[in-house]
């Protein structure tokens, strides 16, 4: 019989997860979307390009928006467009928050 696993404990995660909502309910999941793809679709040398470009990161950023009814589907075009410096840097925090828990739970010895 399969052995229950406690999930793993991320702190870090938790204090991007409010900037980042912070971030996409200015835009419109729609927005998001199309950026966060664009970035998916690029061309990369090889697959370890494609690997270092963080898809799942990208594809995080996209299931919250997505599923937090607090970030709307669209919005008109007055407002500013999500670029895609905003979600470089967004991925970029979710990298940098996802070493520093690495580092933590390896400090811990589990």
């Amino acid at each position: 019989m399969a052995q229950s696993v406690a999930p793993v404990h991320r702190p870090g995660i938790k204090l991007v997860y409010d900037e980042v909502m912070k971030v996409l309910r200015r835009h419109g999941a729609h927005a998001v979307v199309k950026v966060a793809l664009a970035e998916l679709w690029k061309e990369h040398k090889n697959h370890l390009e494609m690997v270092k470009s963080v898809p799942w990161l990208h594809l995080l950023v996209v299931k919250w928006a997505l599923q937090v009814t607090r970030v709307p589907l669209v919005f008109a075009p007055h407002y500013q467009p999500y670029t895609t410096w905003q979600h470089a840097t967004l991925v970029q925090k979710l990298w940098n928050i996802s070493q520093h828990d690495l580092e933590t739970f390896a400090a811990c010895g589990d």
